[in-house]
């Protein structure tokens, strides 16, 4: 077991004999409880969610025991340490997928540190911040926003505008604007903040101002400023080894974003170097069956892919799958990634009814999941429309590239680069599907070819009507 984990549970190991001198007093529940909570954290980590889940049930059973009317008065200390199990359900919910299982242990949460310390309280910022984290998973990104920014007031009033944990929230609300809405400006502009705040109060030497830029880098690649993106990864890379070690989970991190940055620089030797280091980390710290560890196979199968390796690729997103199917069930987003990715496959193995069974399966997944105006519904919904025109079926399609258009005006608006390539792929389709009705055999005659063209351009002004 690595290191870190070994000193949690050497913790708590020390933790239980306190508790069984203690016997069966309020004090040894209350340290019993604490103990299984912090087993519960490390379970969690460790992806064993099972045992997590048992841990912290016991420990709420035990809290909750103490609480009741015919025990006696409950301490401030149960209650504080009964929030914080839920916090850790809140979490464990989310990695598993359960998001509205997630929201509620989190607002019960809430309720209780306020009760406890005030609305205004550091504890009451730190599970907005977790509930903002299971509302943009939900796709909820604008009750995500709300609650990050109670929780930068909160900070903002408590510890004033220029403490590390200020940073930290603004740099949570900078990848939101990012990776949700789309506001590259707004993000960067956060970013910024963050960095200044994290700059003047610790300096570059911290894991906060790594994380920010890791962060940043993200950005920069999006905006296919590859090489800027590799600079400030290497530089995040210097600081996490520095602040850690060179095989900590963070430093993984980084090493998996090089090597998707150097994938895309067509550097693929060391996109394979770092991404082939990254999963040994995962591995060796998490065991193959974790979600970081099936993350990296996710990423070292696309590369694979990249290259037309199909077999290793073929290989190592079936595992990808098959883990993290295992560990958060059927109907995760990382699931419908795998499934996504597989579509890509078979589509570049030409096997077109496995493709779209793929697809269709992460669209299913993406839209229970995320919900429908989700950004993976919108790259589903692409890769469906080039399977249905590479096999001429263009009827069955028709419904997949008419709500790839309605989706991205909706969500990004009819001028954002975005709906304007989902309105060309659109008009492309419909061009493609003209002139495979003008080659079929029999024939079609000019009029019958006119009715056709006609009907699709009404189709498509219909949707474009209707998108604005």
């Amino acid at each position: 077991m690595a290191q870190l984990q070994a000193c949690h549970y050497h913790g708590a190991h020390a933790l239980l004999a306190e508790a069984a001198e203690l016997g069966s007093s309020d004090e040894g529940s209350l340290v019993q409880a604490r103990v299984e909570l912090g087993l519960a954290s490390v379970c969690r980590e460790m992806a064993q969610y099972a045992k997590a889940d048992a841990l912290l049930r016991h420990a709420l059973e035990v809290l909750e025991a103490m609480e009741a009317p015919d025990h006696g008065r409950a301490t401030s200390g149960v209650a504080d340490v009964r929030a914080a199990c839920l916090d850790l359900v809140g979490q464990l919910r989310q990695a598993q997928g359960r998001y509205g299982q997630a929201r509620r242990a989190l607002t019960r949460a809430l309720a209780i540190k306020a009760e406890l310390a005030g609305p205004e309280s550091a504890g009451v910022a730190a599970t907005r911040m977790l509930l903002a984290s299971v509302y943009g998973a939900e796709s909820n990104y604008n009750a995500s926003e709300d609650e990050l920014e109670q929780a930068l007031a909160i900070r903002r009033d408590l510890f004033g505008h220029d403490h590390p944990l200020v940073a930290n929230t603004l740099r949570h609300l900078a990848f939101l604007n990012f990776y949700s809405f789309d506001d590259y400006e707004r993000a960067e502009s956060l970013y910024e903040q963050a960095r200044d705040i994290v700059l003047a109060s610790v300096g570059t030497h911290h894991a906060e101002y790594a994380a920010i830029i890791n962060d940043m880098a993200l950005i920069a690649s999006y905006r296919h400023e590859y090489d800027t993106a590799s600079a400030l990864l290497h530089q995040a890379l210097d600081i996490r080894t520095a602040l850690f070690d060179e095989n900590h989970p963070l430093v993984a991190a980084v090493l998996n974003n090089l090597g998707n940055v150097h994938r895309r620089l067509k550097d693929f030797d060391e996109a394979k170097r770092y991404l082939n280091a990254a999963l040994a980390i995962r591995t060796q710290r998490f065991g193959e069956m974790h979600p970081e560890t099936a993350r990296t196979l996710h990423n070292v199968g696309m590369l694979h892919l990249y290259l037309r390796e199909y077999d290793l690729a073929h290989n190592l997103l079936g595992r990808a799958l098959e883990v993290r199917s295992t560990l958060l069930g059927p109907n995760h987003p990382e699931v419908a990634s795998d499934h996504s990715a597989l579509g890509s496959y078979w589509l570049h193995r030409k096997d077109l009814p496995a493709a779209e069974a793929a697809l269709l399966e992460a669209l299913r997944i993406n839209k229970l999941s995320l919900g429908a105006s989700h950004r993976n519904v919108l790259h589903n919904l692409s890769a469906l429309q080039t399977v249905y025109a590479t096999r001429h079926d263009y009827a069955t399609g028709e419904p997949y590239v008419q709500e790839a258009v309605s989706l991205a005006c909706a969500k990004f608006g009819v001028e954002h680069p975005r709906a304007v390539r989902a309105i060309k792929a659109l008009l492309r389709y419909y061009s493609s599907w003209l002139k495979h009705v003008a080659r079929t055999e029999p024939r079609p005659s000019p009029a019958e070819l006119s009715a056709f063209s006609a009907a699709r351009i009404r189709s498509a002004l219909d949707c474009l009507y209707a998108a604005q």
